[in-house]
C-alpha cells in the first residue's frame, strides 16, 4: 500500500512537471491547424480569382493613411499577408545558415516576380505541410504520455522529439522543394514572352496591368523592370 501511494505520487509529481510542456505543445498545434484553416481560405480567395499582384501590395500597403490598402481589393492584402509573411515561419524551420540564406534570396526574388495562380497554390499548399510539423509534435506527445507515464519533463522532450522526427524530416524532404519549384517556375516565366492568348501569360499581364492602374505605358515599363517582356 505504502509503494502505491509513492507510485502515485510520482505520477502526480510528473505529470505536474510535464503539463506546461505538453500544453505549449497543444497551443502550438491549434495555432497550426488555424495556420491550415487559413491557407486554405487563401487557395479559395485564388480559386475566386480577385487576386491582385502581391509586390504591389508589399508596396502599396507601405504608403500612409491605409491609401495603399484602398488601392486594393480586401483578398489582395489577405493574400500578401499570407504568402510574404510565411517565409519567417521558414527561416524557424530551417535552422541552418545555409538553408535560411537560401530562403532569404528566394525571399527577396519575390519582389519582382508575378505569380500565376498554379504557383500560388503550390506554395501555399506546400506551406499547409509545414504547419502540420506541431500536429506531428502533438500526437507525439500523446503516444508519450501513454507509454511513459512517469516520465521526466527533461526525458519527455527528448522522446517527443525522437517519435516526431522521422515524419517532419519526410516532410522537409517536401516543403521546400516544392516551394523552389514554383518560384524557381514564376522566373523562368520571364523568358517567354508575355502574351494575353496564353492563360499563365494573361493571368501575369493581369497583374501588371493592375500594378500600373490600367496604363499600358507605364505596364511596359514596370515589366521590363522585372525583367518580364510583352509580346506584341
Amino acid at each position: 500500500e505504502t509503494q502505491e501511494k509513492e507510485d502515485r505520487a510520482d505520477l502526480r509529481e510528473a505529470k505536474k512537471e510535464t503539463l506546461p510542456l505538453k500544453q505549449d505543445i497543444i497551443k502550438r498545434a491549434d495555432l497550426s491547424r488555424e495556420s491550415i484553416r487559413n491557407k486554405n481560405h487563401l487557395i479559395d480567395l485564388i480559386d475566386k480569382g480577385d487576386i491582385n499582384n502581391p509586390t504591389f501590395a508589399i508596396f502599396a500597403e507601405s504608403l500612409p493613411l491605409n491609401l495603399g490598402k484602398r488601392m486594393l481589393s480586401d483578398d489582395t492584402v489577405e493574400y500578401k499577408g499570407g504568402l510574404v509573411d510565411e517565409f519567417s515561419d521558414l527561416k524557424n524551420i530551417f535552422k541552418g545558415a545555409t538553408r535560411v540564406k537560401e530562403v532569404e534570396i528566394y525571399e527577396n526574388k519575390l519582389a519582382d516576380l508575378y505569380l500565376t495562380d498554379s504557383q500560388k497554390k503550390a506554395i501555399l499548399k506546400s506551406r499547409i505541410n509545414t504547419a502540420k510539423i506541431d500536429i506531428i509534435r502533438e500526437e507525439a506527445a500523446q503516444e508519450v504520455e501513454e507509454r511513459f507515464p512517469n516520465i521526466s519533463a527533461l526525458k519527455f522532450n527528448k522522446k517527443v522529439e525522437e517519435i516526431a522526427k522521422p515524419k517532419i524530416d519526410a516532410l522537409f524532404n517536401n516543403i521546400w522543394s516544392d516551394q523552389k519549384a514554383a518560384l524557381d517556375q514564376a522566373e523562368n516565366r520571364k523568358k517567354i514572352p508575355l502574351e494575353y492568348d496564353d492563360p499563365e501569360g494573361r493571368q501575369i499581364l493581369e497583374q501588371i496591368m493592375k500594378e500600373a492602374n490600367g496604363n499600358r505605358t507605364k505596364a511596359r515599363e514596370i515589366a521590363k523592370k522585372k525583367g518580364y517582356v510583352i509580346g506584341k
